[in-house]
């Protein structure tokens, strides 16, 4: 990874004396890294990029004018003297500018009116798109905006290693590595019940496949049907799309993600996989650590996940445990017949769930920002 600037035996002024500003959307990510830098930074404060502060007052921006931003920095005043007189106010020395590429617009415009402030930008998910001119069009993006980051927060070294080599080159600002993880508060306190004795999985990614957001990659229905034509019980949240009257098949009502947490680990294993057929470039899937990931880990349930691909999710849960690989659906239905082996991977999965919440990696953020402050 590209080495911090200046003497690295020098030791870092810590983060007890400033507040950090944390910059991105009103999501589960914002928490994390607030739990993160609990204790260990002043206090940290929270205002929406500009995209979140033009929805929230219901102000229409084309995309024209979003890819205008991307270039020459977001050109939203009133939004800027909002973040501005936030950040004097609460004299932060550092902002996180979090999500993706979408706050990178916004990263350019506070740098230019902040040339001290340090911005480290968290890349939870990059690229985004699944084509090759999005993709193109998104890593032009990061490289516009890499003169006015001072840091990259990545979840895995995959994503790391993409960034440095292939996007940014000598140009590419200190690099961090920092899981990411919900809250603690997330993690259920009390197991749930198992199933009742017959294979079955947990599919918590999207089924409504007609929303504006979705992609091609959302619809794995040819993997379902392989699945339940397996004679595997498959409980994933109800749709119009998957209604099929599949005697495998038990859709549930939708639920907020901390219930949702709550009940996962009653399942044999939580299915994580995407359409990658029909991508044309899957690097997302190769880089990125997925919500849903995420949401099973904290709930301490085993992960189900194809044998090929998924580099990044499979670094992330490396030291959990309780992990089925598959080839085939073949394969995957042995492994859940086996109903001992469900049970080891079942409890080693809960027992691992601590090891995933924001606090217990706040000591590497908090490292990172101290290095990047006295760069």
């Amino acid at each position: 990874m590209t080495p911090f600037r200046g003497d690295p035996r020098s030791r870092p002024p810590a983060l007890s004396d400033t507040s950090v500003c944390l910059l991105g959307p009103e999501i589960e990510h914002r928490d994390s890294l607030a739990e993160m830098l609990k204790d260990r930074a002043a206090g940290t404060h929270w205002v929406p990029d500009s995209h979140t502060f033009a929805r929230q007052r219901e102000i229409a921006r084309g995309r024209f004018d979003r890819s205008l931003d991307s270039i020459f920095g977001t050109r939203d005043r009133t939004w800027l003297d909002h973040l501005l007189a936030e950040i004097d106010r609460h004299d932060s020395k550092i902002a996180i500018v979090y999500w993706g590429t979408i706050p990178l617009g916004d990263a350019i415009a506070l740098k230019r009116a902040r040339p001290g402030l340090r911005i480290v930008a968290m890349m939870l998910c990059f690229p985004l798109s699944l084509e090759r001119w999005g993709i193109l069009r998104q890593t032009s993006m990061l490289r516009r905006a890499a003169s006015s980051l001072d840091g990259l927060l990545c979840p895995t070294a995959e994503m790391a290693g993409y960034i440095e080599d292939r996007v940014l080159g000598a140009r590419c600002p200190p690099i961090a590595i920092v899981a990411p993880c919900w809250p603690a508060r997330y993690v259920p306190r009390t197991r749930p019940q198992r199933l009742r004795e017959h294979p079955n999985l947990v599919y918590i990614g999207r089924t409504d496949l007609s929303g504006a957001t979705v992609h091609k990659a959302d619809d794995i229905r040819p993997l379902m049907r392989e699945i339940l034509d397996a004679g595997i019980e498959l409980h994933h949240g109800q749709s119009p799309e998957t209604e099929d009257g599949h005697a495998f098949r038990k859709p549930f009502a939708p639920l907020p993600n901390d219930e949702l947490i709550a009940t996962m680990a009653s399942f044999d294993a939580s299915l994580i996989a995407y359409n990658l057929a029909a991508c044309a470039r899957a690097d997302r899937f190769e880089l990125t650590v997925p919500d849903r990931l995420l949401s099973s880990v904290a709930a301490g349930v085993p992960i189900a996940i194809p044998r090929k691909g998924y580099m990044a999710s499979k670094t992330y849960l490396r030291d959990y445990g309780a992990v089925f690989e598959f080839d085939a659906m073949s394969d995957l239905k042995a492994a859940l017949s086996d109903r001992a082996a469900v049970r080891t991977m079942q409890d080693r999965a809960w027992d691992a769930r601590h090891l995933f919440t924001a606090a217990a990696h706040g000591a590497e953020l908090s490292e990172f920002l101290q290095r990047v402050r006295a760069s």
